[in-house]
């Protein structure tokens, strides 16, 4: 008997070679193989016979059991239950029958096996494998190594950010005169920073050069620089306004229209001056919000950025493709909701110059503070004292 049984497990390992080792997890073609054998053992008699990763023999109506070895899984037994799912035993002790034994891939017992470390599994194998077969009982034999755990190999490294092709330096400022904050910045600081950049030859762009620059690989000055101011104060037309026809410059006012004619505010006059003047209009919204906040609500989201956009377009006569967001405030939905409106790019509070590997509408901007020194202000835009 014992003599016999080698021999039958040696002539399998000849045949069919080494079984795999490796501990794939269990699909569906693992199921198809046990369904396809299993049928198979019902009509082959004393020949093999090709099933699906799989092959019949005959086992002249005993189960097929060996003596287990150290580090060897040597006998699964499964066997049909009143489901009409298969169930698996220690050996044909435990309910296996005769009709043929089928011998599978070594990975699909490996992947049986990791999932009890190497135990027999018991129970409905539909928790395991999920193969529904006829109540016709199939033992199933295979000598397959103890499957081992293969360390994880590291996670990937997130891929580099594609290298900017084009830096522009977008500077942000908001009130100019005398204030409590960091957001106000001196007549004068202001007067000598916009002296500093014409001395060294910089030339401000428009947001459309900006962008056909950073997006289509368009043309840019040598030492080009973007000049914004945000929320509309009556400064923009009092003092920087005059300041930049001085030199001949160009800039960016984003503008809340809500504001628009309040106190300390701009008025559409004074807006439109300023634009025929050379300068450029864009939106800020219409009630200066904190779009995060307002995120879930569609309706109201679309109003702050479509409707703003519609209102300074109606006013000015020209159009509006670009966005400012209220204190750099922005998600997901906020960025659906700017694009839906039809901006072209939108500008953050991050820090950083302006470059062709940001996305268009998480521009980047260097903020202008109060307690800027004017070699401080140069070291910004990387010019040496």
């Amino acid at each position: 008997m014992r003599l016999a049984l080698a021999f039958g497990l040696a002539f399998a390992l000849v045949l069919f070679g080494p079984p795999d080792t490796g501990t794939p997890a269990v699909s569906h073609a693992a199921a198809a193989t046990a369904s396809s054998a299993a049928s198979a053992a019902k009509t082959t008699k004393g020949r093999y016979t090709s099933a699906t990763r799989g092959r019949i023999h005959p086992s002249k109506g005993r189960a097929a059991t060996t003596t287990p070895r150290r580090g060897w899984i040597t006998t699964v037994d499964w066997t049909g239950t009143g489901s009409n799912r298969l169930a698996l035993g220690d050996s044909a002790a435990d309910g296996g029958t005769s009709g043929g034994s089928v011998i599978l891939s070594g990975s699909a017992f490996a992947a049986a096996m990791a999932s009890s470390r190497g135990a027999f599994l018991r129970g409905p194998l539909a928790s395991h494998l999920g193969i529904e077969v006829p109540a016709t009982a199939v033992t199933i034999a295979s000598v397959v190594p103890t499957p081992t755990l293969t360390p994880s190999p590291p996670p990937l490294s997130p891929s580099p950010p594609p290298p900017a092709r084009v830096k522009v330096p977008v500077l942000m400022y908001h009130e100019i005169g005398d204030g409590p904050n960091e957001l106000y910045v001196s007549v004068d600081s202001f007067a000598g920073q916009m002296d500093l950049l014409a001395k060294r030859g910089f030339t401000t762009v428009s947001l459309d050069q900006l962008y056909a620059a950073l997006v289509q690989d368009g043309p840019l000055p040598e030492h080009p620089v973007v000049l914004t101011f945000d929320d509309g104060y009556q400064s923009a037309y009092e003092v920087v306004f005059p300041i930049l026809k001085k030199h001949g410059f160009r800039g960016v006012f984003f503008v809340p229209t809500q504001s628009v004619g309040s106190r300390n505010r701009l008025t559409w006059d004074q807006l439109k001056e300023m634009q025929a003047g050379g300068m450029d209009i864009e939106s800020h919204t219409e009630h200066h919000v904190d779009l995060e906040v307002i995120s879930s609500d569609w309706t109201r989201l679309a109003q702050e950025t479509s409707g703003a956009r519609e209102t300074l377009q109606s006013q000015l006569g020209t159009k509006v493709e670009y966005f400012c967001y209220p204190s750099g405030r922005y998600n997901d939905k906020v960025l659906e909701a700017v694009q839906a409106a039809g901006y072209k790019g939108a500008f953050t509070t991050k820090p950083g110059w302006t470059t062709s590997a940001q996305s268009p509408l998480e521009w980047r901007r260097i903020r202008i503070n109060r307690s800027d020194s004017l070699a401080g202000f140069g070291s910004k835009l990387g010019l040496e004292p």
